[in-house]
């Protein structure tokens, strides 16, 4: 699969996800006006259980799906991709501690300056 066609599969994925918290502030503002009545609250009783279901049912397919041999494939692709950032950013790390540890050293001999001339004021 191309760069572009992962790109556009996460889009949809993430579009999905926020599409999913977008339902659940609907439908939690929803219940919470509706909760005004007895009649209400028992209906809104049955629906938690429906939705316990739903989001049961939501978390075994997901479960399932991570299983799968396609679901295994995907996640070997995110940990290699992961272990490469990891690589690389040790490697950004490596080239930049020069620069950090010298950058210290003149912070630090600036700060010595600076407390030595407070203290010839005194």
């Amino acid at each position: 699969m191309s760069d572009q066609g992962r790109e556009g599969q996460k889009d949809v994925w993430g579009e999905l996800g926020q599409q999913f918290e977008e339902l659940g502030r609907t439908l939690a503002a929803t219940i919470r006006s509706a909760a005004e009545s007895e009649e209400n609250r028992r209906r809104l009783q049955e629906l938690e259980k429906g939705l316990r279901r739903m989001a049961e049912d939501v978390s075994r397919a997901i479960d399932e799906g991570v299983s799968s041999p396609e679901g295994q494939r995907v996640m070997a692709q995110m940990e290699r991709t992961a272990e490469s950032a990891r690589r690389a950013g040790e490697q950004a790390l490596d080239e930049a501690r020069p620069h950090i540890l010298a950058a210290l050293r003149r912070l630090n001999d600036e700060l010595e300056r600076l407390t030595e001339r407070m203290s010839r004021r005194d």
